[in-house]
């Protein structure tokens, strides 16, 4: 179970990273990406963000793109952070999002 500690920090870098990545990612058109959560380990050095893309067929273009551009969200999340030490990021697929809707076309197909 995450520390409250660890809980504000995911919640500051979802909340600061979703706005860098407005801003500083150009996504293929029709694109979307959204941080989902943030998880970030217990010693605070490490944060896995976690996204999901849509539409589907676009999901390793825009995480290949994502992962191209780490070292500068890096850099630009390290500038908006007030903390002490600012955690390096690692990005993942939000695979939770692709089995609920495969769990709700089996049930629509019902």
């Amino acid at each position: 179970m995450p520390s409250r500690r660890q809980e504000q920090v995911n919640s500051l870098i979802q909340k600061e990273l979703g706005a860098i990545l407005l801003s500083e990612i150009e996504l293929p058109l029709g694109s979307l990406l959204t941080i989902s959560r943030v998880e970030v380990s217990s010693s605070l050095e490490h944060a896995d963000i976690f996204v999901t893309v849509l539409p589907d067929g676009q999901t390793e273009r825009v995480l290949a793109l994502v992962q191209k551009n780490v070292y500068h969200l890096q850099k630009l999340l390290d500038k908006k952070l007030v903390l002490k030490f600012v955690p390096k990021i690692r990005f993942q697929l939000d695979e939770g999002l692709q089995a609920a809707n495969e769990v709700n076309e089996i049930l629509n197909s019902l």
